[in-house]
C-alpha cells in the first residue's frame, strides 16, 4: 500500500512539477512511508527523511506567517534552503569523518576500492589496477571534503554543485540500487544551493 501511494504521489508531481502543493503531498507521503517502517532504513534514507521534515516544518511556518508576498513557493524555498544547506554540509562532514580509519585505506577492506573494482568490471575503460583503486580511495576523500567547502562560499558554489553532480553521477553507475538512491538524493539537494530564480524555473 505504501509503495502504491508513493508511486501515485510521484506520478502526480511529474504531471505538474511546478506545483508546490503536489510536491508537499509527495513529501508527506514519503515522510509517513519512511516513518512507518523505522528503523529499517539505510543512512541516506534516514537523512532524506530528516530533510523532508525540514521542508514540511518550513512550509507550515511560512503558511502561518502574515506576509504581503503572495508567492508562497518562493517564501517556502527561502525558508528551507539555508537549513538544507547546513544539513547537506553536516552529512558530508560525517561521510569524510567515518572514513578516517586504517581499514578505509586498505584496498582489501576499503569501500571506495571495492566500489571502484565493481564499477571498473562493468566499465572496461575505467582502469582497475591498484594505482587506480588508491586513486579512488584518496580521490573520494578529497572530493567529499572539497564539495562542502566549495558549496559554503557563494563564489565557488556553482563549482561545488558541478563537482557534486559529476561525483554522484559516477557513483550512480554502480549497479546497487542503494547507491543510485543515495546519488539521486544528493543531486536533488544541490538545488538548495542554486539561486531562487533558477530553482523556480
Amino acid at each position: 500500500v505504501k509503495g502504491i501511494a508513493l508511486t501515485a504521489a510521484i506520478i502526480w508531481v511529474l504531471l505538474k512539477p511546478a506545483s508546490w502543493k503536489r510536491f508537499a503531498v509527495l513529501l508527506i507521503v514519503d515522510w509517513a512511508s519512511v516513518a512507518w517502517t523505522f528503523p529499517e532504513h539505510p543512512n541516506h534514507i534516514v537523512f532524506s527523511w530528516l530533510v523532508n521534515s525540514t521542508l514540511l516544518t518550513s512550509l507550515v511556518i511560512v503558511a502561518l506567517q502574515n506576509s504581503s508576498e503572495t508567492d508562497l513557493a518562493s517564501r517556502w524555498y527561502r525558508a528551507f534552503s539555508p537549513w538544507v544547506r547546513i544539513e547537506l554540509c553536516v552529512l558530508y562532514f560525517f561521510t569524510v569523518f567515518h572514513k578516517l580509519n586504517t581499514s578505509y585505506f586498505d584496498l582489501d577492506w576499503s569501500c571506495s576500492a571495492k566500489l571502484h573494482r565493481e564499477i571498473s568490471d562493468w566499465m572496461p575503460l575505467l582502469p582497475g589496477a591498484e594505482w587506480a583503486q588508491y586513486l579512488g580511495v584518496y580521490g573520494t576523500l578529497v572530493i567529499e571534503t572539497t564539495i562542502p567547502i566549495l558549496l559554503f562560499f557563494g563564489r565557488t558554489r556553482v563549482a561545488g554543485v558541478i563537482l557534486g553532480m559529476l561525483f554522484h553521477g559516477l557513483l550512480a553507475l554502480h549497479h546497487h540500487p542503494g547507491l543510485f538512491s543515495f546519488s539521486s538524493t544528493m543531486t536533488a539537494l544541490f538545488t538548495a544551493f542554486i539561486p531562487l530564480g533558477t530553482a523556480a524555473s
